[in-house]
């Protein structure tokens, strides 16, 4: 299983990129392959990011059995993933492929969907403070009205009465003000979530794979098998 990545997203795109999309596929560098060692993808990352147009001479690509596999999941095969996906060799070239992703990104969808949940549960609460708020405000506004009434009224059960509608208002406009804080909790989770699922690669409103996979140069079940590695949390 592996470990999401967000931190390492700012090796995505340099400071020149910050308004772009950033490239989903350059995350977690180091990938684990078992009793077979591991692999640094940071050059490979550095060469994407750097050297994005066609034409013109250009480094020698590092890495090139690995490939930008970008789609989405139609299926499973004993732990791993069918992915209609498109392969990219480099920024502009791709062709569309069926293949089997072994140590897919589980994880990461999971955790995507996960932050849906939350953020319609967040709205909901947000959405319910706020009505919370404006039904303690208007509360407040109406017993501060018929207080100033009573007040400026000629019977003297009416004035009597203006204290009580004064009290009423001090308690409306308590229950308004606690209100009004409770709004700040989930709103700010609300926020954070949303951060959080927009650094997650998708289309649609599904989760989308977007990284670096291993051709493996074998098949699996007659599809090609492309191998992700198991990223390495926090790799440098």
């Amino acid at each position: 299983m592996k470990t999401v990545c967000f931190a390492l997203l700012l090796l995505a795109f340099p400071a020149s990129a910050q308004n772009r999309q950033p490239v989903f596929c350059c995350r977690c560098p180091m990938r684990a392959f078992g009793d077979s060692g591991s692999v640094n993808l940071t050059p490979l990352f550095q060469w994407w990011t750097n050297h994005p147009s066609v034409g013109g001479s250009q480094p020698t690509r590092p890495l090139t059995a690995w490939q930008r596999v970008v789609g989405v999941k139609t299926g499973d095969l004993e732990y791993r993933w069918v992915v209609d996906a498109r392969i990219y060799t480099n920024q502009t070239s791709s062709t569309p492929a069926r293949i089997v992703l072994q140590n897919p990104p589980v994880q990461e969808a999971q955790l995507y969907y996960s932050l849906e949940k939350q953020i319609a549960g967040y709205g909901l609460a947000l959405t319910n403070a706020q009505r919370a708020y404006q039904t303690d405000f208007k509360a407040e506004q109406h017993a501060q009205a018929r207080a100033n009434a009573d007040a400026r009224s000629r019977s003297w059960r009416a004035r009597y009465n203006a204290g009580a509608y004064v009290r009423q208002a001090a308690q409306e406009r308590n229950a308004a003000r606690q209100a009004q804080n409770q709004e700040q909790q989930p709103q700010q989770a609300l926020e954070a979530a949303r951060n959080a699922l927009n650094a997650i690669p998708s289309s649609k409103g599904r989760y989308r794979v977007d990284c670096f996979a291993l051709d493996t140069g074998k098949t699996f079940h007659g599809l090609p098998l492309y191998d992700v590695g198991v990223m390495i949390p926090h790799s440098p």
